[in-house]
């Protein structure tokens, strides 16, 4: 399984280089294969993180990728390193080639970490690198 959160500047931000990617549609479905290979927590949480009971900058989401696009994007990839730990979710799939993405320093003053960034300013990062008080997966 493929698992990593998502900072954007706000949530249609992110539907839209969503769609622009040929993953969902302009309603905010997600199309074939996705729709049978790909969870989010967006639409069962508003996707608003609080540091300090203060809400911080932007929109949040994580994602859980399995099945056939798990498949897609791992492929030909070694999975884990010569120590047999799973390696992080840009290093084992072709994300970075497959959306444009560029790399992303810690973000400071949203708390997000370090990751990888789309040109639309939507951030990926391995769901390792944070705490979520819990995943509600639709």
């Amino acid at each position: 399984m493929i698992n990593f959160g998502v900072w954007a500047p706000d949530e249609q931000t992110f539907w839209t280089s969503w769609q622009n990617a040929g993953i969902c549609d302009a309603e905010r479905n997600l199309l074939s294969p996705y729709n049978q290979c790909v969870q989010l927590t967006a639409g069962l949480w508003p996707g608003t993180v609080e540091r300090n009971g203060v809400p911080v900058e932007g929109w949040h989401c994580n994602v859980r990728v399995f099945g056939l696009v798990e498949d897609q994007f791992t492929s030909n990839i070694e999975q884990y390193d010569e120590n047999g730990v799973l390696r992080d979710v840009i290093d084992r799939t072709w994300a970075v080639v497959a959306f444009s993405l560029t790399e992303q320093p810690a973000d400071t003053e949203t708390g997000f970490p370090a990751g990888w960034r789309s040109s639309t300013g939507v951030t990926y990062t391995d769901i390792r690198n944070f705490s979520t008080p819990a995943n509600v997966w639709q």
